[in-house]
């Protein structure tokens, strides 16, 4: 009897502690701000949408506003259904809820875009980001692990006074204000970490994207920029992706 009773006690402790179950998380931050032309910013609208059509069910979307105070901006978190089914009517369902969540994302950007937080000259806090998505991503799950994306739908003109460089950053050519971003941005104190998350950037393209605004540093410089930045949080390499193509990145996710 003394023999089983080890035994089994041997049996219950060498027993593997069952894996947590891995989920996949979107934190999606939608660029709401005036350096946007309207065509633009239904752009950013569509991609979101596009997100919402293609990501895989069971996945946990989080979108945030990018405004004046993007670290206190209002959140909704969204959970993508499955078809309950194989048929045809459980497909249909399921797209029908789909498009209700793209209703109430719309009806949440818009009451967000109603507010003050677009209407002031440093209103585009888009490297704020990186805390928002640090504290959503600390927040305790229970035994989920997670696996974290991060999508920036902006054209990633930075006009902000709260920026994670320590002090106002402006995107723009006039007093040298670009330069002065480029000198804190060289800066090699570590910003706040995305472990283990990847970053998508999403660049809204419109007609109005054709004509470059002179007020505003070249592409290719913008994006210098923000690889710089990002190192500073350690997303480099096959972790950072730059004007990705939201079809491209649902259909990468699905495999």
């Amino acid at each position: 009897m003394r023999i089983t009773a080890v035994c089994l006690a041997l049996l219950f402790y060498s027993c593997p502690e069952p894996k947590p179950e891995t989920r996949r998380r979107i934190i999606i931050f939608e660029d709401l701000t005036m350096s946007l032309a309207s065509d633009e910013t239904n752009k950013a609208q569509a991609i979101v949408d596009e997100i919402i059509e293609k990501t895989p069910g069971g996945t946990d979307v989080v979108i945030i506003p990018i405004c004046e105070n993007t670290d206190l901006a209002p959140d909704k978190t969204f959970t993508m259904p499955f078809p309950e089914g194989t048929s045809a009517y459980a497909e249909r369902e399921a797209l029908a809820a789909r498009n209700q969540l793209k209703k109430e994302i719309h009806a949440f950007i818009q009451e967000v875009a109603r507010t003050n937080a677009l209407r002031r000259e440093y209103s585009s806090c888009i490297s704020p980001a990186l805390r928002r998505a640090n504290t959503v991503m600390r927040v305790p799950q229970g035994k989920v692990q997670w696996k974290t994306d991060v999508i920036i739908v902006s054209d990633m003109v930075e006009e902000c006074r709260a920026s994670v460089l320590g002090q106002p950053v402006r995107l723009k050519l006039a007093g040298h204000q670009f330069d002065e971003a480029q000198r804190l941005v060289g800066h090699t104190q570590p910003l706040p970490a995305l472990p283990g998350a990847n970053v998508f950037v999403m660049i809204p393209k419109a007609m109005s994207t054709i004509v470059e605004d002179p007020t505003y540093p070249k592409p290719h410089q913008v994006k210098d920029f923000w690889e710089r930045l990002f190192a500073r949080s350690g997303v480099t390499g096959d972790r950072l992706w730059w004007d990705i193509d939201p079809a491209k990145y649902c259909e990468s996710i699905r495999r």
